[in-house]
């Protein structure tokens, strides 16, 4: 939350990630954009914090605390379009 300064946290265990590559150069800029940016809530898009108790601009990002043992890595190369089939 931009407004209190709370941070939410969840954490989960994993071995394999999934990375969507399409319409990056690689894999490095695909979990640079996945791992480092944060999505940002603000205008149209805003989210409601517990402790303010209102919609607030806030950021959220994911973050890798401890790598399994054995990490599967899926590239996800492309999206399904509903509309075209």
């Amino acid at each position: 939350c931009k407004e209190c300064k709370n941070v939410s946290e969840k954490q989960e265990d994993f071995l394999d990630l999934t990375v969507a590559v399409k319409n990056v150069s690689g894999l490095e800029d695909a979990l640079w954009t996945m791992f480092v940016e944060e999505e940002v809530f603000d205008c149209d898009n805003l989210y409601h914090c517990g402790t303010c108790d209102r919609l607030v601009k806030a950021t959220k990002s994911a973050k890798l605390r401890k790598l399994p043992p054995f990490l599967t890595v899926s590239l996800l190369r492309f999206n399904f379009d509903f509309v075209k089939r």
